[in-house]
């Protein structure tokens, strides 16, 4: 039986249309048709190596279908229709590894989407429910169809139309023979006015989310062996969504809050902000109506649940990062972004170098000792926050590893330490 992702939350009218194009070069590579229907759109994945399907729903806007085992290329996506915002692939190509993602951008929360798989095909359906017909007599009908239901009232005749004049008449002289209310009655007090509603508290304006789903389960944190990554362990996690690239400088700028100087380097506005103190950043991300990740977050978000090394695996490659290792083109910092062969399992780019981001947990060596494996936040006090991803500065590969964990004082202004929110 399909399963049911969202909700349908008001009625709508008219059907969705949604067009799929993908070029393939490998006669078994995947295929994605999809065929309008009066409901909505029908789409069809065929092929064998993509059973293994699911789909998350992280609000009610967006649907994504994880494709494990499946080296789907990325390719151009057209969406005709005013019910799907946008549709892309994020494949193999660009997340690295035998995995895809088909990621559909929704408009309207009245669609229904659901998945069923039989066979060789995965059917992900994308309807508009159409709202119940009333049913004959019923408050529904519209204002012809109660006119013409009501039976008409048949004009009065000559005496009639005398008759009802005659009782006007005697009615309004009666009403002139009335003697007024004395003045020691007294006339029914009005009722009092309302009070006024409460003052609306005011709401800082949000920029638009552009974040990435990170969905509920466990995977393995940390690294065998004798260093603050240790011990090997593995975590259990809630769902949640986290930024796909750092907090901006133009970002930055478009909140109340002040800017901190930038490096001379840095000014752009598609550059990551640095120099940001951890209250600063995570008054940022309040701000935004999100949260500054947890050390465990973030590593899932930059890792996935196949203990990579890297975001995009576990081979150093130095042109998917900003590192100090030789292999990348910048000198400094670069524009979120620019590489996106680097990007997680999860979709989010530059979680190795570029800038080292601020995580919510205090520091402690020791706290992958802690026997708490369900969400941990770690230890509730301490001197440093944890910061996470390495930087530019980094020397060697191993400083951007997935796992590196780096005590940073929560007071401290580093030209190489940013921000990526949660939620």
């Amino acid at each position: 039986m399909p399963r049911p992702l969202l909700t349908a939350r008001r009625p709508a009218i008219f059907a969705a249309m949604l067009l799929f194009a993908l070029a393939s070069a490998r006669a078994d590579m995947p295929r994605v048709h999809a065929n309008a229907t009066p409901d909505g759109v029908l789409m069809r994945i065929e092929g064998a190596s993509i059973l293994d399907c699911e789909i998350v729903r992280p609000d009610p806007l967006r649907v994504v279908v994880v494709m494990h085992d499946t080296a789907m290329p990325s390719a151009p996506v057209i969406a005709r229709s005013e019910y799907v915002r946008s549709a892309r692939v994020l494949g193999s190509d660009l997340l690295g590894g035998a995995e895809s993602r088909l990621v559909v951008e929704l408009t309207s929360s009245a669609l229904v989407a659901s998945l069923d798989q039989s066979g060789d095909d995965t059917v992900l359906e994308l309807r508009v429910p159409r709202p119940p017909s009333p049913a004959p007599g019923s408050a529904e009908l519209g204002a012809e169809q109660e006119a013409a239901a009501e039976p008409k009232e048949a004009p009065p005749s000559r005496a009639e139309r005398r008759q009802r004049e005659r009782e006007q008449e005697e009615a309004e002289a009666a009403e002139d023979r009335a003697e007024p209310p004395s003045k020691t009655e007294k006339e029914p007090a009005a009722p009092p006015p309302p009070p006024p509603p409460p003052p609306r508290r005011s709401r800082m304006p949000r920029p638009p989310d552009d974040m990435v789903v990170v969905p509920a389960g466990s995977f393995t944190m940390g690294v065998d062996g004798e260093g603050n990554e240790s011990p090997r362990r593995v975590v259990e996690l809630d769902g949640f969504s986290i930024d796909r690239h750092e907090v901006t400088v133009a970002e930055w700028e478009a909140s109340p809050l002040v800017l901190p100087a930038q490096p001379d380097w840095n000014a752009d506005g598609d550059q990551p902000v640095v120099d940001v103190t951890w209250n600063e950043a995570a008054e940022y991300c309040e701000w935004r109506g999100k949260r500054l990740p947890t050390e465990a977050e973030w590593e899932m978000a930059a890792r996935g649940v196949s203990e990579r090394n890297y975001p995009w695996g576990s081979q150093w490659d130095g042109g998917k990062a900003n590192s100090g290792v030789p292999g990348d083109s910048f000198e400094m910092t670069a524009p979120v972004g620019s590489m996106p062969g680097g990007a997680s399992p999860a979709g989010a780019l530059d979680m190795a170098g570029n800038a080292w981001e601020w995580t919510a947990d205090w520091y402690d060596p020791k706290t992958y000792q802690d026997p708490d494996d369900t969400n941990p936040r770690g230890p509730e006090r301490g001197s440093h926050k944890v910061a996470r991803g390495g930087s530019f500065r980094s020397p060697l590969s191993v400083d951007v590893r997935t796992t590196v964990r780096l005590p940073v004082p929560p007071s401290a202004r580093r030209d190489d330490v940013g921000v990526r929110c949660a939620r």
